[in-house]
């Protein structure tokens, strides 16, 4: 099987309206360790600094595709804590409450 080199890596998600979001697969396994780890460690010395890496990492996918993309981003993470770690990733998702109007969780 050949590798595929780091930088061509990437996600596509589909929009309500039929556009291709554009996203990094990293980031997206980012979000997820970062998520996982807050669950997991709620009383760690650098719990706020992952939350807020968490909350950049929504604004940056905001600016690259709306809440279309804060949408796709965050039902994938919530499925894949919910099946990997039998946890609850909702709690999560009002970090990203001032983004956007249309996010109010």
């Amino acid at each position: 099987m050949q590798s595929i080199p780091h930088g061509t890596i990437e996600n596509f998600y589909t929009v309500s309206n039929g556009s291709k979001i554009k996203l990094d697969a990293y980031l997206e396994e980012e979000l997820y360790d970062l998520i996982t780890y807050c669950i997991q460690n709620s009383d760690a010395s650098d719990y706020s600094t992952k939350e807020n890496r968490i909350k950049e990492i929504g604004q940056e996918l905001f600016a690259d595709g709306g809440v279309d993309a804060l949408e796709n981003m965050y039902f994938s993470i919530e499925h894949r804590i919910r099946e990997e770690i039998a946890k609850d990733a909702k709690p999560y998702r009002s970090l990203w409450n001032n983004i956007s109007n249309e996010w109010n969780y």
